[in-house]
C-alpha cells in the first residue's frame, strides 16, 4: 500500500463509497488497529461498520476532529485517506492526522485551486502522498485478493434489479443515496 500503513496503526477513511469500503476491507485484512470511517450518508457509515470500520462519524453534524483526537488518545491518526474528491475532506484528513502521519489522496481531488496550510504540514512533519493508479503487480494481488475471499466486493451490493428495471438502476446508482453498488441482472 502507498499509504505505508502497518499493522496496529490507526487509520481514517474519508469517503466510504464504494472505493473507500474496499479500502475498509484491506485496512482490516492488514491488521489495522483502529479504522474511522467518515461519511456523510448514514447507509455508507453503516456499512463501512458492516465490514469493518470501528467507528463512524457524520461530517455534517459531528466534530471529526475531536472524535478522532478522543479516540486515539488526542494523538490523530497514523494515517488519513481521502477516498473523495470534497475540499471539506481533504481539510479535515489534515486536521485529524498525527504529527508525522501520512495523508493518501485516494479520491479525485477537485480541479479548482486549494488552500492547504503548506506551514501546518511542514511544523507537523506531516506527509501528503497521491494514489492515482495501480501497477500490474498491485492488480494482481487485487485480483488474488478477490479471487481467495480475503476482499469480499459482493459485500458492497446493495440492490439487485432485473433488467428491466434499468431505468431505476441507474436513478440509484447516480443518486447515490441508498446505493452502494447496484447490479442489474438479466
Amino acid at each position: 500500500m502507498k499509504s505505508g500503513i502497518k499493522a496496529g496503526n490507526s487509520v481514517a477513511v474519508f469517503g466510504v463509497g464504494p472505493a473507500g469500503l474496499t479500502l475498509v476491507q484491506l485496512l482490516r485484512l492488514y491488521g489495522t488497529a483502529r479504522i474511522f470511517a467518515v461519511d456523510v450518508l448514514e447507509s455508507r457509515r453503516q456499512m463501512a461498520l458492516k465490514i469493518g470500520a470501528d467507528l463512524a462519524f457524520d461530517p455534517t453534524t459531528e466534530d471529526v476532529q475531536a472524535r478522532i483526537l478522543e479516540s486515539t488518545v488526542g494523538a490523530g491518526a497514523d494515517c488519513t485517506i481521502v477516498a473523495t474528491g470534497n475540499p471539506k475532506a481533504i481539510a479535515q484528513a489534515v486536521s485529524t492526522v498525527r504529527k508525522g502521519g501520512k495523508i493518501l489522496l485516494y479520491g479525485f481531488p477537485p480541479r479548482a485551486p486549494f488552500p492547504l496550510d503548506l506551514v501546518r504540514l511542514y511544523l507537523r512533519e506531516i506527509n501528503l502522498q497521491a494514489s492515482y493508479s495501480t501497477s500490474e503487480t498491485e492488480m494482481r494481488m487485487a485480483l488474488d485478493l478477490i479471487g481467495t475471499g480475503r476482499i469480499q466486493p459482493s459485500l458492497l451490493i446493495t440492490h439487485r434489479l432485473p433488467l428491466e428495471r434499468i431505468v431505476e438502476a441507474l436513478h440509484l446508482a447516480e443518486s447515490g443515496r441508498s446505493a452502494v453498488k447496484v447490479i442489474v441482472e438479466s
